[in-house]
């Protein structure tokens, strides 16, 4: 939900293409920023590491409209700079709904929030090699 606000706001609010990235894109920087706090918030509470990267890369987009402060910087160079970083996140985001659905048929479930969680993993203990989220909850 989060890519796709990102990419309609996007939409509504970039720039003619004649004076797009001539200069800041400050709509675009506060969309960009907006979704970064959005998947930051999102790498915070859930217990994947693929929301961290997304983060990671979209700090990179919103921070890289700042080349536009630049009066030297050419605005095909800032345009990619922001645009091309768009399909890492389409290709993370795949491998994690892949990977998701892979673990969903090995083992049944594929809890992403803490609160999903077995207790016992919560508290500490690891379910071991072989034994399923049920098994680990019902205990030895």
């Amino acid at each position: 939900m989060i890519l796709i606000a990102n990419f309609q706001f996007s939409h509504w609010l970039i720039a003619p293409l004649e004076s797009r990235y001539a200069d800041v894109e400050w709509a675009m920087f506060c969309v960009d920023g907006v979704a970064f706090l959005a998947l930051y918030a999102l790498s915070i509470s859930s217990t994947r590491f693929w929301p961290i990267w997304m983060a990671a890369i979209q700090g990179v987009v919103a921070i890289s409209h700042l080349a536009g402060l630049r009066p030297d910087v050419i605005s095909w160079a800032y345009g990619n700079a922001v645009a091309l970083w768009a399909w890492v996140l389409v290709a993370i985001l795949a491998s994690a709904t892949w990977r998701h659905q892979f673990r969903l048929r090995r083992f049944g479930s594929d809890p992403a929030w803490p609160r999903q969680l077995p207790p016992s993993y919560r508290a500490g203990m690891t379910i071991g090699a072989g034994e399923t989220q049920a098994e680990a909850e019902a205990g030895p």
